[in-house]
């Protein structure tokens, strides 16, 4: 519920009208136009509503007019929306530092898909690619700071290079079960195999239930407008656009490069006669030095501001 209109000129003690406004319905213009809010009086308890938001920007929403019951003898006025949703119209003298950003529709957006989504309306819901994420994402969790668009790579990945091939057979569960224990008997640490995924394509990983898929997350955070002023669409775009997403699904959906690039990364090289991974020993050794570097750089960085 949002509140669009109260009395003008302001003098009074302010009445607003309520309006009845769904939340999954949010206008997104290829430019708009934000703004700092001042109240020229903070005292008035009348208009506590917008007192409280003095200091904050809007987006402006339109200029008033006539057909708003708006007397042009009292100066010029706009309808603005706050971070939160809340809309209201205040006088054009009221706003300051006014920035015009190049917001775009989403990329391929048609108008026959309906009205956009805004983020704040889907806060803390799991979204899947039949909900028509962009960018061919598996799925968006959708957060209060912004979103996080994940892919989701399978056992094999780290199975074909530490142990080979599935087993005719063989059930999912039971060959992690064997990449699991060649992951310990090659000393290699799930942050040495996450690590790749943020060296590479500067995402965040983690295992993803318990037959060793890895959710490759890409998280972007949401801009000045916030959630409520935010798309989904919008978002989808520019997880496609400031993010590797698209080539980290590629690498991994198209060819071997994901697996040769992670085995390089992991100290693997391809034995020449067979055509499968070796350990070599020399890049394991190396491997082994260099997260222990970076670990004792880590324990250093700690250590100095906690002494601080």
């Amino acid at each position: 519920m949002t509140f669009n209109e109260h009395d003008h000129p302001r003098g009074t003690a302010g009445k607003f009208t309520e309006k009845q406004q769904s939340p999954d319905e949010v206008t997104l213009p290829a430019a708009k136009q934000t703004a700092t809010y001042k109240h020229p009086h903070p005292s008035n308890t009348g208009e506590q509503d917008l007192a409280i938001r003095s200091g904050q920007r809007v987006t402006i929403v339109r200029p008033l007019g006539e057909d708003d019951g708006v007397d042009a003898e009292v100066g010029p006025m706009l309808r603005v929306r706050f971070a939160d949703g809340h809309e209201t119209d205040v006088f054009d003298d009221e706003l300051s530092d006014r920035r015009t950003s190049t917001l775009t529709e989403p990329h391929g957006y048609d108008e026959s898909w309906g009205p956009l989504t805004s983020a704040a309306s889907v806060d803390g819901e799991r979204l899947d690619e039949n909900d028509g994420i962009n960018a061919r994402a598996e799925y968006a969790e959708v957060g209060e700071y912004g979103i996080a668009y994940g892919i989701t790579v399978g056992p094999e990945l780290i199975g074909s290079i530490v142990v080979g091939d599935r087993r005719d057979g063989e059930d999912e569960m039971d060959y992690f079960d064997r990449v699991d224990d060649a992951l310990g008997e090659a000393s290699i640490t799930e942050n040495q195999l996450f690590d790749y995924f943020t060296k590479r394509y500067g995402a965040d990983a983690r295992w993803d239930g318990d037959a060793g898929h890895i959710a490759v997350e890409f998280f972007v955070e949401y801009g000045d407008e916030g959630p409520a002023g935010t798309s989904i669409e919008a978002m989808g775009d520019r997880v496609e656009n400031e993010t590797k997403l698209l080539g980290a699904r590629n690498d991994y959906d198209y060819g071997t490069a994901m697996q040769s690039h992670l085995a390089d990364h992991l100290g693997y090289r391809t034995d020449p006669d067979t055509g499968e991974y070796v350990r070599d020993p020399e890049a394991a050794a190396a491997s082994v030095v260099s997260e222990a570097a970076e670990h004792a750089a880590l324990v250093a960085a700690i250590k100095r501001s906690q002494a601080r």
